[in-house]
């Protein structure tokens, strides 16, 4: 039985051995045999138990070992599998091909291995809340591992390209090792994106081989704009829809929009709070990015303005299968943003209108929105 504590005959030893289990132990310092080895799963009050009976003391001096698992590892969750914890965890609408599904482990929510032979790749998503390092600190990480040297804040602002990850939009970088890393004979190369949600940054890390990394960053950019990542198990994705308009693209439309009827020269048109989004599309270049822009900036009470102008208010936005054109401008009757992209012989125009308010709270979903689209002809 439990007596008085004796609290100079005894310490408690906790370590983690090879097989995942955790002894705790609990000895008299002049005892050094094992009279009793049980296994049990760690529980919080499994160890609170441990440690209470250490403060209790015995009556006799005596070793105890117990066995304990480790915590399981977040589990990625399928559209099929839905995670139901309230830690991180990740939807994908689907895995790209040749993409294969590995177990969730560690850190890691999701995992995936590609490629074959000496040429190959894995994918890693990561949630991490707090205390996750600044931007430059994790871009100088990754470029540590392909064995390149830091750069500043500057350098890093000219390597992110705008991406959209999740419903928002986060950063893209592109990163290749100056010299053969793998088995001495190929470049290694890492593209990955990190965006913020909350308290918690969600990195996405595809890294290997540098010829196979570059060939799969069309689908890389794919599955970011199809997958959504969540911190409860309240929070639900959003859900793929077909079209209306046979000649419209298929998309995944953001939480919260409507589709409205389309009007004449319209593919699709649908209302985000009070502002509006609309699709269309139009053979050739229609006149080029500047007549384009300037279109737009009329319809919100701005001038013309030359393409000194307008090249400030441009950036490159990465789609799957090549790049589009984001424009964002601002005037006395609203804003603008928009997304240009020639495809195939024609022009595709994505423009998201309305209060300047609610263009900015728009705006992530909307950007979303474009990355998701599929197109009638592939």
């Amino acid at each position: 039985m439990f007596g008085k504590p004796r609290w100079l005959g005894y310490f408690l030893l906790i370590g983690r051995e090879s097989n995942g289990y955790a002894d705790i132990t609990l000895m008299h310092r002049n005892l050094r045999t094992t009279r009793d080895r049980q296994r049990t799963p760690i529980r919080g009050a499994t160890l609170a138990a441990c440690v209470a009976l250490f403060l209790a003391g015995c009556d006799q001096p005596q070793i105890a070992v117990y066995e304990i698992p480790k915590e399981q590892a977040f589990a990625a969750a399928t559209p099929s599998t839905r995670e139901t914890s309230d830690r991180p965890h990740v939807h994908f609408d689907k895995v790209p091909s040749g993409w294969t599904e590995k177990p969730a482990s560690g850190m890691r929510v999701a995992n995936f291995s590609l490629g074959a032979g000496e040429r190959t790749a894995e994918v890693t998503i990561i949630p991490l809340s707090g205390a996750f390092g600044t931007e430059l600190s994790n871009l100088n990480r990754w470029r540590n591992e392909l064995g390149l040297a830091p750069i500043n804040e500057e350098e890093a602002a000219r390597a992110a390209a705008p991406v959209s990850i999740a419903g928002q939009t986060g950063k893209l970088f592109d990163l290749v090792s100056d010299t053969p890393n793998l088995a001495d004979k190929f470049k290694e190369r890492t593209t990955a994106a990190m965006v913020q949600t909350g308290d918690t940054m969600w990195f996405v890390k595809m890294r290997g081989e540098d010829e196979l990394v570059a060939s799969q960053k069309g689908a890389f950019i794919e599955f970011l704009s199809g997958v959504s990542f969540h911190t409860t198990a309240d929070d639900e994705p959003a859900v793929a829809q077909a079209p209306a308009n046979p000649g419209a693209p298929a998309w995944t439309l953001p939480a919260g929009w409507k589709e409205v009827p389309a009007t004449t020269m319209l593919l699709a048109k649908f209302t985000a709070g009070s502002a509006e989004v609309t699709v269309s599309k139009f053979p050739g270049d229609v006149g080029g990015l500047v007549a384009n822009v300037n279109r737009w900036r009329r319809q919100i009470g701005l001038t013309d303005a030359g393409e000194a102008e307008i090249a400030q208010q441009i950036s490159v936005l990465e789609l799957n299968g090549g790049k589009a054109t984001l424009v964002d401008v601002a005037g006395a009757k609203g804003r603008i943003v928009g997304v240009i992209v020639p495809r195939g012989g024609e022009t595709w125009f994505y423009k998201l209108m309305g209060d300047a308010d609610t263009v900015g709270a728009e705006k992530a979903k909307f950007l979303s929105f474009v990355q998701t689209m599929r197109y009638p002809n592939g």
